[in-house]
């Protein structure tokens, strides 16, 4: 489906401009490593319809790691892109680097082979994750503005950092002229930390965008297992055992998916939709969400969620809804 009218939105204060939602590749892993063994398996072939029909929809990023299946999901990415061929049009492409430890010398060597996954694709934003005292955010930034500098990079994003971090991030690299363009970090109707913990307080202060990792809880908020429990034993892959299927849990956010499908009814969109589209418009352009697939189903979901926009009444009944599940 070809979609060449759908909003976009700037990726911090001076990148490229993405449409809201943009594809997450975890699922692409191939049933490897611990990301793999947790989404299951996932054929080539359907990896390149899944990509396929979000290129052709209008999607225009990609987030992907090299936690994902030691890179098997960036290599499956490259391969679906470049089967689909989009009219010589060339993807953003966030990279997340997740190694546990990283030392400012080995920064430089690791992103060479990131990006080396990726071939022919290059890594627009490479983000990096909070570090636990291996190298200090000064340091790390300075080893990504050499990176950027030396046009290895197109920009630098960061992963799950506090808002302490988030405002040092931002400081050092300013040192150098650079903006900080993004923090990748959880958030959606079921996780709302980032409103409290000053998160997302500091990125939009900042001007640095959200971009929202597991948008829809893992699937939680697609409404099916709601519908019937049972089929959240068909889950493929270890998710199955997150407790965000359980009976239990499934129950207690019932009243927020009826809301959710009360909506969806009104506007004839299905229920995904309506939660990427609030996460990605309550808070105006300041959150983008980067959403897993498993089918053409779901990458079509994706689509058509910025295909409309939720009014104001819609945007806080869903608000509410989500604040009174969450006490």
């Amino acid at each position: 489906m070809e979609n060449a009218t759908l909003p976009l939105y700037r990726l911090g204060v001076d990148g490229p401009q993405i449409t809201p939602v943009g594809l997450g590749t975890a699922q692409f892993a191939g049933g490897t490593g611990a990301v793999g063994r947790y989404w299951g398996e996932l054929p080539q072939d359907e990896v390149h319809e899944i990509v396929a029909t979000a290129v052709r929809g209008g999607v225009n990023w990609f987030e992907t790691s090299q936690h994902y299946g030691a890179g098997n999901a960036a290599r499956a990415l490259a391969s679906a892109l470049s089967a689909v061929q989009p009219n010589g049009a060339t993807p953003f492409i966030a990279f997340a680097r997740s190694t546990p430890l990283l030392f400012a010398s080995n920064i430089h060597s690791h992103q060479a082979t990131h990006a080396a996954s990726l071939d022919p694709y290059s890594i627009g934003m490479y983000q990096f994750s909070a570090q636990r005292g291996a190298v200090s955010i000064d340091a790390l930034m300075r080893g990504a503005a050499a990176l950027k500098t030396e046009g290895r990079i197109s920009g630098i994003g960061v992963s799950s950092f506090s808002a302490e971090q988030i405002a040092k991030a931002a400081s050092c690299l300013a040192d150098e002229g650079i903006s900080l363009w993004a923090n990748r970090v959880r958030f959606n109707l079921l996780d709302r930390g980032i409103e409290s913990n000053d998160v997302l307080a500091a990125c939009r202060q900042l001007g640095v965008t959200v971009v929202a990792c597991s948008p829809l809880a893992q699937g939680v908020l697609g409404g099916l297992y709601h519908d019937s429990y049972r089929r959240s034993r068909e889950i493929p892959g270890l998710r199955r055992l997150s407790p965000r299927f359980h009976k239990a849990y499934l129950k207690r956010t019932q009243p927020l998916l009826h809301v959710l499908a009360d909506v969806a009814g009104e506007r004839g969109v299905g229920v995904t939709e309506v939660a990427l589209n609030w996460t990605t418009r309550f808070f105006g352009e300041a959150v983008v969400a980067a959403v897993g697939t498993r089918s053409v189903g779901q990458s079509q979901s994706a689509v058509e969620s910025m295909q409309f926009r939720l009014s104001e009444r819609e945007l806080a009944r869903i608000d509410e809804a989500s604040r009174e599940v969450g006490r």
